[in-house]
């Protein structure tokens, strides 16, 4: 090798080192200058959109970023709005603080440029839901009757502030970790930002933040659908999906399909599975939507203890459990449902088929109130003397069965409307003769004060430990079951045997809402897909969202349920494969292959069950995405569609800002450096001949 050849390798190697140097001293150092906050310790609001608007937040594509100020008091927002000097600012807000007034304020201040709310839930306000105080009036039974005025006055939500339909101008996030919440008040804030709750001097480097909530749909569910449908190879990313999910339900037994059913002769048993909040993965709904469900589940566990009592009477007048999904968005499971049901899909079941329609609405234990409440439509109720003898007789078993329990059922006085309930969407249809009725613990309006929203929370609770509200949901499933049985069966003798256990009411609770790895969770998972109930994030969530296999597959675990509940186990079947087997060769029953109980023998295995049911699962998709050229401004269907986003879209990061004048001073020393550097490569360059000819010898 030559002398140059030597001298130009070594300036090479020198040059790759420092690359290396350099690539481990950048990661160094960006981590000296920000402070990142876990995406697992916080929640981000983002868009959605309907059919004429858009709502909920989004940053911009570089990020949103703000001198952070904190805001305890209304005194610290009128600062901002008057002496703030450092615009942007993030505010960072007590969740006892953000209020509907407050949050308008800092909307319409100019100087903000996103929004954190620090705290839990168990630290919650005194009432708080962002729905509307009438949630989905626009879609429900009443908007296109003029002489009923439930869908502009009727406020059944008072505690309603609409701030989950507003389309904010910057990014929020709700922040609950502790370490990270101490972080920014004390080593930011408070160090950098404040003295005495003043603003820093200008001279002093100010503590910021940058969030980043980057969103890639926007405007309305029209322009977005449209924009998503367009997509192809040059162009591969979508803009929005559909909020869609599963609806679940079950029949006592199987229906023959070439059996035509009797005007009148089905009943249904609802609830809903859904609720909603204003951040990502804070969706508890514990009396919004968990309630209600797990009741349905016990009805459903009573009836099956005596499933083979039923079976005669049930052939002419089949029961039918459904679990509703995306009802907290214009009633997208229930709209779906009778969609399916006016084309056939149900078969034999048809609109004018369904005589009563029982609905559990929101049923938890309050102070304001120890009643039940029986709601009904009056128009619906005065459409023939059939109907109205059929509530008579529903309303009457329910309220002595109740009684008997020490339950108190009473019906809500004639003429009143009916609240927001799944129930609509069937009435809605002319073809309908519905003995419906909805129950709930409120009367005029809603008692529970966080109706869909993050506070809607369950107390404490332990696995194979009975609490109050198990009692209570004991006693409304007992009533309720005991009311169809008496319907279906005409004998009052053996009522006392149908009865639901406050047991297993209490574990599905504790389940759906602390922790989904538990015991009644894993005996009714299919097998080999048990490491779902690991992510009790999932489960806990009511969100409905848009489709994926995990929040499939959380939905489908109600139909093992129901399965399980309503069911019978088929001797001898140990293997997945023959269990498969059935099923392929029948197309009356679903065939589950569940993991079941644990082995007492060894209690390491399980013995697993094949399960016949009538449980199955149907699309809970709006037919405003299934009907061709669908007239979007008709409010017939919902329209709601969610913004797409990509991984590590959602992020934030506290950083040390300076002060304007010292920017300046930096990147004027950078010009300087620059140039000078630029002309003394210049004449080494020119005199490289002279400088190195070295190199050669």
């Amino acid at each position: 090798m030559t002398a140059k050849k030597c001298y130009g390798f070594r300036i090479l190697s020198v040059f790759f080192w420092c690359l290396a140097i350099d690539g481990s001293f950048a990661t160094s150092l960006t981590e000296k200058i920000y402070y990142n906050i876990n995406s697992s310790g916080f929640s981000m609001c983002f868009r959605r959109f309907n059919a004429t608007h858009q709502i909920g937040c989004s940053s911009d594509r570089e990020g949103n970023v703000g001198v952070i100020h904190l805001v305890l008091n209304d005194s610290d927002i009128d600062w901002l709005e008057s002496s703030g000097v450092h615009p942007p600012y993030i505010v960072v807000m007590s969740n006892l603080m953000f209020k509907r007034d407050v949050f308008e304020r800092l909307i319409d201040c100019e100087k903000v440029n996103g929004l954190v709310i620090i705290g839990n839930e168990t630290d919650r306000p005194g009432n708080f839901s962002p729905d509307s105080t009438s949630p989905n009036a626009r879609y429900g039974l009443y908007c296109d009757n003029k002489k009923q005025s439930g869908c502009i006055d009727q406020k059944w939500n008072p505690f309603g502030n609409g701030m989950m339909f507003e389309d904010v101008p910057f990014p929020m996030v709700a922040l609950s970790n502790e370490s990270d919440i101490n972080f920014i008040i004390k080593e930011c804030y408070e160090k950098y930002n404040s003295i005495d709750g003043m603003s820093m001097p200008t001279g002093y480097s100010l503590c910021a933040m940058e969030i980043k909530d980057i969103m890639d749909g926007a405007k309305d569910t029209p322009t977005c659908h449209r924009r998503t449908n367009l997509v192809n190879n040059l162009n591969p990313q979508g803009y929005c999906d559909p909020l869609s999910n599963l609806n679940v339900y079950s029949y006592v037994d199987a229906l023959n399909k070439s059996h035509n059913l009797e005007n009148g002769s089905v009943i249904i048993i609802a609830a809903r599975l859904d609720a909603f909040s204003l951040f990502d993965d804070k969706y508890p709904g514990y009396d919004s939507a968990v309630l209600g469900f797990v009741t349905l589940h016990a009805v459903a566990e009573a009836l099956g203890k005596v499933r083979n009592k039923l079976l005669v009477a049930i052939c002419d007048r089949p029961i039918m459990f459904v679990l509703f999904n995306g009802e907290a968005f214009d009633y997208i499971g229930s709209s779906r449902m009778v969609y399916d049901i006016e084309r056939q899909q149900f078969h034999p079941v048809k609109l004018e088929s369904i005589g009563v329609f029982i609905e559990i609405g929101q049923i938890g234990l309050y102070e304001e109130t120890d009643s039940l409440w029986i709601h009904t439509d009056p128009v619906s109720l005065n459409k023939s003397p059939d109907v109205q003898t059929r509530y008579d007789n529903l309303t009457n078993l329910l309220i002595n069965f109740g009684s008997d329990v020490g339950l108190n059922i009473t019906r809500v006085p004639k003429g009143n409307l009916l609240p927001p309930a799944s129930l609509q969407q069937f009435l809605k249809s002319k073809k309908a003769s519905i003995a419906g009725i909805f129950l709930s613990n409120h009367k005029d309006h809603f008692v529970n004060r966080f109706y869909n929203s993050m506070y809607d929370t369950s107390g404490s609770g332990a696995y194979n430990h009975v609490t109050p509200i198990a009692d209570h949901l004991q006693k409304i499933s007992t009533s309720i079951a005991r009311t169809v049985y008496s319907m279906l069966l005409n004998d009052l003798t053996e009522v006392e045997v149908v009865k639901s256990s406050n047991l297993t009411i209490a574990n599905l609770i504790y389940c759906f809402t602390k922790n989904s790895d538990c015991e009644i969770f894993n005996s009714t998972s299919e097998y080999g897909k048990s490491s779902l109930l690991l992510k009790t994030d999932v489960f806990s969530s009511r969100y409905v969202g848009v489709a994926t296999s995990e929040s499939l597959g959380a939905t489908k675990h109600h139909q093992c349920l129901l399965a399980h509940f309503l069911g019978t186990v088929i001797e001898n079947i140990t293997e997945e494969k023959d269990c498969r087997n059935l099923a392929e060769k029948n197309d009356e029953f679903n065939f589950l292959f569940l993991n079941g109980q644990i082995n007492i023998t060894d209690n390491m295995t399980r013995i697993h069950e094949c399960i016949k049911s009538a449980a199955n699962v149907s699309e809970a998709l709006s037919p405003a995405f299934k009907i061709n050229d669908y007239e979007w401004s008709s409010n017939q269907y919902s329209a709601w569609t969610e913004s797409r986003w990509d991984i590590g879209a959602m992020q934030m990061r506290i950083f040390l800002m300076p002060n304007h004048d010292r920017e300046i001073t930096t990147l004027s020393i950078g010009i300087i450096m620059f140039v000078l550097s630029s002309v003394l490569v210049f004449l080494i360059q020119k005199k490289s001949v002279t400088l190195f000819t070295g190199a050669d010898t």
